[in-house]
């Protein structure tokens, strides 16, 4: 295979070597997602002589007040009495308080909308006002930016800080300026064209961990008389999308460009998480505690659906991990069919008008879970 026909970020990206060191610029990418956020920055290294990226841990406040560091922030807005969470800590109550009055979340799937949270407990609160799913954007975006510009300050990084926002292709132009001008707000004065779209974003990052991989089965490779085409199926927390990619060689170096993006799809890991819910943690706690199904109202049973959320949520990433861990290639391992069950210990207790519900775990298992997702593949077990 000629190693010069290996499409790598270099030949996609052939002015970043000598850009980068001469901006003396930090840059930072931002993963908006719908449920969950990652930060992450590039820097040149002046010793190595390349680019250094790194994501970034986040300090979030959880809703007991302690403080937790993740790379990962669920992109959930709280205000728990008179204190403003924003992240991990948001994300515990994301269930336990009123949507849209003292939690928000989801705001990105309604940019572009005229929506507004009539009932909001942030009503006319300057900067942290939140009236609109833009007031969301703009409220979570400026807890991220104060977060990276102290993280840039501890680790000696330039202040001169250059964003780009991640977001789904299929996003739509009122939704595009929307997000804009939220980030406006927060002076992160990006245009269009930092706004990448995600499957673009994904195809970068195959490429970049295809150039360390060991096999040439996973790199891509433009030939003298063909362009590949690359399909990227990405199913994020609130949206699916698909886009076909074509990568080719021009004058200017290697290239790629959108053939084909799908329609803004509504779909995501939040579907799979209150599916897991409602048919196995609902009838399972149900039961538990003497009762039926029947002995409850569709609203009651969504109430309780709603407390369950996060469980199936931590039930899903478990049996995910483990299934990732074992994976030979694309091939799915033999345990997705097994009986072989995950646990989680979360002590549960809620109040309903048909009495008190209590459970001190709830599990699922590998075969289980593999019927959620013959669901959602449309197609037959696996």
């Amino acid at each position: 295979m000629p190693s010069n026909n290996i499409v790598t970020i270099n030949n996609l990206l052939p002015s970043q070597a000598t850009t980068l060191p001469a901006l003396g610029k930090t840059y930072v990418g931002i993963d908006f997602g719908t449920s969950t956020t990652v930060v992450s920055i590039a820097v040149y290294d002046w010793n190595a002589r390349n680019v250094k990226v790194q994501t970034v841990p986040i300090e979030q406040t959880l809703e007991d007040g302690g403080v937790t560091n993740s790379k990962l922030v669920p992109s959930v807005i709280a205000l728990n009495g008179s204190q403003l969470l924003i992240g991990e800590g948001a994300s515990y109550l994301k269930y336990l308080l009123q949507r849209d009055e003292a939690v928000w979340y989801s705001f990105k799937m309604q940019l572009g909308e005229d929506y507004h949270y009539y009932a909001s407990l942030l009503k006319n609160q300057g900067n942290f006002s939140i009236e609109t799913p833009q007031d969301a954007t703009a409220v979570f975006f400026m807890y991220l930016k104060s977060k990276i510009e102290k993280y840039c300050q501890n680790k000696g990084f330039s202040s001169d800080i250059q964003y780009a926002v991640s977001i789904p292709a299929s996003f739509e132009a009122n939704q595009r300026q929307d997000l804009i001008e939220a980030l406006h707000r927060n002076n992160i004065m990006v245009n269009r064209q930092s706004l990448i779209d995600e499957p673009n974003a994904a195809f970068l990052s195959y490429i970049q961990e295809s150039a360390i991989a060991t096999d040439d089965a996973h790199k891509i490779v433009v030939q003298n008389d063909y362009n590949p085409k690359v399909l990227v199926f990405d199913f994020g927390g609130g949206t699916c999308d698909i886009s076909i990619l074509e990568i080719g060689k021009g004058l200017n170096g290697y290239y790629s460009k959108n053939l084909s993006i799908s329609k803004f799809t509504q779909l995501g890991g939040d579907d799979i998480d209150r599916y897991i819910a409602w048919n196995y943690l609902l009838p399972y706690l149900v039961k538990g505690n003497g009762k039926t199904l029947d002995d409850f109202r569709i609203p009651d049973k969504k109430y309780i659906v709603n407390h369950l959320m996060k469980i199936a949520e931590q039930l899903k990433i478990n049996l995910c991990s483990s299934i990732s861990v074992m994976m030979n290639g694309y091939k799915l391992p033999a345990i997705i069919n097994s009986e072989d069950r995950k646990t989680v210990y979360i002590d549960t207790d809620i109040d309903t008008k048909k009495g008190h519900l209590h459970a001190q775990q709830f599990s699922l298992s590998f075969k289980e879970f593999t019927e959620v997702m013959a669901v959602f593949l449309n197609s037959a077990v696996l």
